[in-house]
């Protein structure tokens, strides 16, 4: 005599995978017009000038893909780039928002809030960004900018731009919209790598042309610092993405 036992159904639900987190990632690439940027070179300016840099440091936060339904920002979005660091030029963004997006936005700067909050972490610990760093009165240095030029009227030709002020008539912050080529569709799984021009001679060329034979350097908050900062829209552009 042959017995046969059931089993009981498994009428657990089966657990639904979860999708994968996009990875972006972002290459900076710091250029003097149509060249990379080579320290203690020279380089002839659009105004007349010769430009030979020693030191180009530059706040950039508040990263956002723009699209039009939905707009989303990196979480903790500070990320000071040292063009003599090449380890600063590239970060990633991890993200599960999953759309079609027609543009990158950023800030060259630091927000009101980040610069009264007291110490911070990461790029804007003022024990890692010593240099760019005035004080929790002041705040932070968006954008240093350091050389020589035969133009220069300062000791040993040097020239010198520490723009910073992040409030009042006098704040530099800058918001730049760089709109993509194509939509960029962001799903699933996706990798893309964005690759960026950071051109030290847009910071001459913008709005307001700037002589180095007249304004050879700007190292506090004002209407000069608040003048050179609107050069600031053109600073950054897109490459290309892959």
């Amino acid at each position: 005599m042959i017995f046969l036992s059931c089993k009981p159904e498994d009428t657990k639900p089966k657990p639904v995978p979860q999708p994968e987190p996009a990875q972006l990632q972002f290459s900076v690439l710091p250029c003097m017009g149509s060249d990379t940027l080579l320290y203690n070179t020279n380089y002839s300016l659009d105004q007349g000038d010769t430009l030979k840099v020693s030191k180009f440091n530059v706040f950039i936060s508040n990263i956002r893909l723009v699209g039009t339904n939905a707009t989303i920002s990196e979480s903790n979005s500070y990320h000071l780039i040292r063009t003599h660091q090449p380890n600063t030029h590239n970060f990633v963004w991890t993200t599960s928002e999953f759309q079609t997006y027609q543009a990158l936005q950023l800030t060259i700067g630091i927000d009101s809030a980040r610069n009264c909050s007291g110490v911070q972490l990461g790029d804007l610990d003022p024990a890692y960004a010593s240099d760019m760093f005035w004080s929790w009165t002041t705040g932070y240095i968006f954008l240093k900018l350091e050389g020589n030029s035969p133009q220069s009227k300062n000791f040993n030709q040097f020239v010198e731009y520490h723009i910073g002020g992040f409030s009042g008539s006098n704040k530099t912050q800058k918001t730049i919209t760089i709109p993509f080529n194509s939509p960029l569709a962001i799903s699933s799984g996706t990798h893309k790598k964005i690759n960026l021009k950071l051109d030290v001679k847009q910071l001459f060329n913008g709005v307001n042309k700037i002589k180095i034979s007249e304004q050879g350097s700007i190292l506090s908050i004002g209407l000069k610092a608040a003048q050179f900062s609107s050069n600031f829209t053109q600073l950054i552009t897109l490459r290309s993405i892959q």
